[in-house]
């Protein structure tokens, strides 16, 4: 009798197994085998290794992207994570024949295709609303400025220089009078004050 394993996706040959029956094979680690039936009901099968493939993630932003490798048996689950002054804008497959049902969602799940797959988490930048000018229109004010000191006054006619406070003849000669005083008030105790 000769056994044929075939080719299955995903998967590498990893040999034939008898499970029942005295049987010997004469290459039970090939694809194809023989052997000589016996008198009894024989049962063999053909084992199969899946073949691990890697799944690259570009430009994800998450602690644990998902990359890695998987075999065909594998449900992957790969994220995106979030990154500052950007939204997330989708998945694209740069290779491989995957076709995403959530390619929209930052984290999907899907099973590992027979074959290396690389993701692309796109992105795109926030948009800022920039503040918008006014559009009424300016009125600009005419108001006069204040002076913050008094002009100058010119020199007096008889040709003594302006003090600034000519206003206040009666603070002048309170103060002249009071200085006369003192002069007086010193005379007197210098003469009272033998030396």
């Amino acid at each position: 009798v000769t056994l044929k394993a075939g080719e299955r996706a995903g998967y590498r040959f990893g040999g034939w197994r008898v499970l029942k029956g005295s049987v010997r094979l004469d290459h039970p680690d090939q694809p194809t085998a023989q052997f000589t039936m016996p008198n009894e009901s024989v049962s063999i099968e053909a084992v199969w290794t899946p073949i691990p493939y890697t799944l690259t993630v570009v430009d994800s932003y998450a602690q644990n992207s998902g990359a890695g490798e998987y075999t065909v048996e594998d449900q992957v689950t790969v994220r995106a994570g979030t990154r500052d002054g950007y939204d997330f804008a989708g998945w694209k497959v740069v290779s491989g024949s995957l076709t995403l049902d959530q390619a929209a969602s930052p984290e999907i799940t899907f099973q590992m295709p027979d074959e290396a797959v690389t993701l692309q988490a796109m992105w795109s930048q926030k948009q800022t609303t920039p503040t918008q000018p006014s559009t009424a229109p300016v009125t600009p004010t005419t108001t006069p400025a204040t002076p913050t000191t008094a002009p100058a006054k010119p020199a007096k006619p008889n040709g003594t220089p302006n003090t600034g406070d000519g206003s206040s003849p009666a603070l002048w000669a309170a103060m002249a009078a009071l200085s006369g005083l003192a002069v007086v008030a010193i005379s007197v105790k210098k003469q009272r004050d033998p030396d």
